[in-house]
């Protein structure tokens, strides 16, 4: 029984790994990625798994995914999430990216 529960457990890392890839990368490439709402399961993947480098990236691009969407204060409110978890591991390169990010919403809607 211990093997079929690993096994399902590797299957949900692979997932919420591909997930954030995915997303990432469609980001990166400019695509499209309002539609990508799996990564907020992802992002609770690694909040669980206590992953905080990848949860920190899962909710910058679950606040992406928001803001792509039209739904500001929700995209802020895991933006500030983010960058909670970026500043916990250090992760400047991102700690900047989440600080535009809130910056040009913030602008964006005075």
């Amino acid at each position: 029984m211990q093997f079929f529960i690993h096994k399902f457990f590797n299957v949900c890392a692979e997932k919420a790994e591909y997930n954030l890839l995915r997303v990432q990368a469609r980001s990166n490439a400019g695509l499209d990625i309002s539609t990508d709402t799996a990564i907020i399961k992802t992002l609770n993947y690694f909040i669980q798994k206590n992953d905080l480098e990848k949860a920190a990236l899962a909710c910058y691009y679950a606040g992406y995914v928001l803001h792509s969407q039209g739904k500001e204060a929700e995209a802020i409110e895991y933006y500030l999430q983010a960058d909670d978890f970026a500043q916990y591991t250090g992760n400047n390169k991102l700690i900047g990216r989440i600080k535009n990010r809130i910056g040009m919403q913030t602008i964006r809607s005075d």
